[in-house]
């Protein structure tokens, strides 16, 4: 985790994570952690929150939500991922999904290709995200 000194950086100011080591292609990097949520309990205001399924059926009550994990609050190096607009061509990395023991869901930070030691660690955030901070 680095602070992001660059002017030019849209993250100017505040910090990203950069591999110590190369890292190749299609390599879970780590683990995105932070506080699970429904839906209802979303913060909209967040930059840190991930959705990890759109549809878990409540057994107790057999209400449908959307589950996240948000990392605003609690989490790891995994917050300091920054999107690739205004740094790189493409993304390097992406946020991947899978189902773990008991049907949790867990995000990784995955490679997309081969990373450089030193260089920034960035996902596309998607559309939805910049759509919202117009």
């Amino acid at each position: 985790i680095r602070p992001i000194i660059s002017p030019t950086h849209p993250a100017h100011g505040q910090h990203g994570l950069f591999t110590t080591r190369p890292i190749k292609p299609h390599t879970r990097i780590l683990p995105y952690h932070g506080i699970y949520h429904l839906s209802t309990e979303s913060d909209p205001s967040s930059d840190y929150d991930l959705w990890v399924t759109r549809e878990w059926v409540d057994p107790a009550s057999g209400e449908t939500y959307a589950v996240g994990v948000d990392a605003s609050n609690a989490g790891n190096e995994g917050r300091f991922v920054n999107d690739y607009r205004g740094v790189l061509r493409r993304e390097n990395a992406r946020f991947e999904i899978e189902e773990g023991e008991g049907g949790w869901k867990r995000v990784w930070v995955v490679s997309t290709r081969e990373i450089q030691r030193g260089e920034e660690v960035c996902v596309s955030y998607g559309k939805g995200f910049w759509e919202g901070r117009r």
